[in-house]
């Protein structure tokens, strides 16, 4: 049973030490972009499964519960030396639910209540974007626009108020009228607005 205490305290502390220093590098300026593109035109809302028990669940909660029961498991082995095997499994399994639930908890804490945001959406209202992915009426497209010393990717559609919406898959430049859940929406640029940063 150490093997598998020790690889759960190994794989469990290494992806939460990830997980941490990945989070400060972040604010730091390292920013990776995984998204290729790909949009498939199918919206899922899950707006109603926000706010529950069950935001506690996630990768996150299995890491820090790997590591918790991994590192309980680890010591109690090694200080009973090996005897006591069913309870420091079960000691093990009980730790490991703590830590992760209560991790998960506070970090969907954290995120509900807004901690550790500088700005919100209404910071990019009247920003000026590049188009990366061409927009359409009726699925999103993406954007790049800049805040600071940041450049953001968001989620774009045509505002209803944007003249000749059904020709958004030809704008190339547009202003961010307004940001709500994640999506921009945007109208054309007008040359004199400049946006010589992007």
């Amino acid at each position: 049973m150490l093997a598998v205490y020790l690889f759960l305290l190994v794989t469990g502390g290494g992806l939460a030490l990830v997980s941490l220093v990945g989070g400060f590098l972040e604010g730091g300026g390292l920013d990776l972009e995984l998204d290729g593109g790909a949009d498939f035109g199918t919206e899922t809302d899950f707006s109603g499964l926000k706010g529950g028990w069950w935001d506690a669940f996630s990768l996150l909660t299995l890491i820090y519960g790997a590591f918790g029961a991994g590192g309980v498991g680890t010591a109690l082995h090694l200080l009973w030396g090996g005897e006591q095997t069913l309870v420091t499994l079960a000691f093990s399994i009980g730790s490991g639910a703590v830590c992760g639930i209560g991790a998960g908890l506070l970090l969907s804490w954290l995120r509900r209540s807004g901690s550790g945001e500088l700005r919100g959406e209404a910071s990019f209202e009247g920003r000026v974007a590049r188009v990366i992915l061409p927009l359409r009426p009726e699925v999103p497209g993406r954007i790049r626009v800049r805040r600071g010393e940041r450049e953001h990717v968001l989620r774009a559609l045509p505002h209803a108020t944007a003249e000749d919406p059904g020709a958004a898959g030809r704008w190339e430049r547009v202003v961010v009228i307004e940001v709500r859940g994640g999506v921009a929406y945007v109208a054309p640029a007008s040359p004199e607005l400049g946006g010589a940063e992007l």
